[in-house]
């Protein structure tokens, strides 16, 4: 698994490569300092869950998870990201339920890109007041809703 972290008042990235161990990414979140890190980028995660401490990251304001394949929904801690404002399922294969998405009130894009189960937009993304772009690029089998109401 690949790990991509940013901050961009100090100009910081850094990459680091992890061990597929099911505890590896929780262990190499808890050493970083939270308020710091502003992106973070994770690819190819065996998890079907993200780690209860990736809600900590106060300033986290992007997070993309590309091909972590068996994510099959949002986890409920990225509701307790105040300052997220993109989030991305990129290519996540069995990614195919948004629910609990309503919780990140400050989210301005979301892509669920190439996600071959997904298929249904739901209601809740009504009530994001500044959504303000929704990438379903590469998603074949979507079931449209109205939101023009």
């Amino acid at each position: 698994m690949q790990i991509t972290l940013k901050n961009s008042e100090n100009n910081l990235i850094v990459k680091t490569q992890l061990e597929d161990d099911r505890r590896s990414l929780a262990n190499f979140l808890s050493i970083l300092d939270k308020t710091m890190i502003e992106e973070i980028e994770i690819v190819d995660c065996k998890d079907a869950k993200l780690p209860r401490n990736i809600q900590r990251f106060e300033n986290l304001n992007s997070l993309k998870l590309i091909r972590c394949h068996a994510l099959t929904g949002m986890s409920p801690e990225l509701g307790n990201l105040p300052a997220l404002r993109e989030l991305g399922f990129i290519r996540c294969a069995d990614f195919h339920d948004l629910k609990g998405i309503e919780k990140c009130q400050n989210l301005k894009v979301l892509h669920v890109s190439g996600c071959e189960c997904f298929d249904e937009v739901p209601e809740a993304l009504e009530r994001l007041n500044f959504l303000r772009a929704l990438d379903l690029s590469y998603s074949e089998n979507i079931h449209w809703i109205d939101l023009s109401r």
